[in-house]
Order: C-alpha cells, then sequence, then structure tokens
C-alpha cells in the first residue's frame, strides 16, 4: 500500500509521499487523479502559502480562526476526495499540526 499525506508546508507542494527516504513532496499533477481534483489541491495550497509572512516567519497565520478552520476542514474533504480517486492502493492520511477540529 502506498500512503500519501495531504499536509501543507510552506514553499512546497502539499502532497507527500514515502519514497524510501522519508516523505517527500510530490505536485499533485503527477498523482493518477483528475486535473480538477489536481488543480483543487493547488488551489487549497495557495491559500495557506498566501499566509506567509515573509518578513518574519513564526507570525505566518490566517487571519482569523474561523478562516483557518474552513481550510482545513476543505482540506479533510480534498484528502476524502483524494482517497477516492486513488483507490485501495493508496491509503490517504492528512497531518494539519496546531488544529484541532473541534
Amino acid at each position: 500500500m502506498i500512503v500519501v499525506k495531504l499536509m501543507p508546508e510552506f514553499m512546497c507542494d502539499p502532497v507527500w509521499q514515502n519514497l524510501g527516504t522519508g516523505h517527500d513532496p510530490i505536485d499533485p499533477f503527477n498523482l493518477p487523479i483528475s486535473r480538477s481534483l489536481a488543480q483543487a489541491i493547488t488551489d487549497w495550497d495557495r491559500k495557506f502559502q498566501a499566509t506567509y509572512d515573509e518578513d518574519y516567519p513564526p507570525d505566518s497565520n490566517f487571519n482569523s480562526p474561523a478562516e483557518e478552520d474552513q481550510f482545513y476542514r476543505e482540506g479533510l474533504a480534498l484528502a476524502d476526495q483524494l482517497q477516492v480517486e486513488l483507490g485501495k492502493e493508496y491509503q490517504v492520511q492528512t497531518r494539519f499540526p496546531g488544529w484541532s477540529s473541534t
């Protein structure tokens, strides 16, 4: 089984795959999924990248807790769709450090 993670990080792709040397980011357009899903993942990641504070990276954040919550809930929906399109040969996981869905 191939494990992929949907996990946004600054300045890299949000989908990660274990390629034998740990998890490495991969371009969603290189996965066996529809172009529309790959584009949706890319668009979702752009929202995350837009939170980056170049002047002082530790201050990088969403404008509000509600905006952050919406972003990660959208990520969960994308992960579900990613699992459907990748099929049973893959296991899709999410990793959203610092976010609690409660």
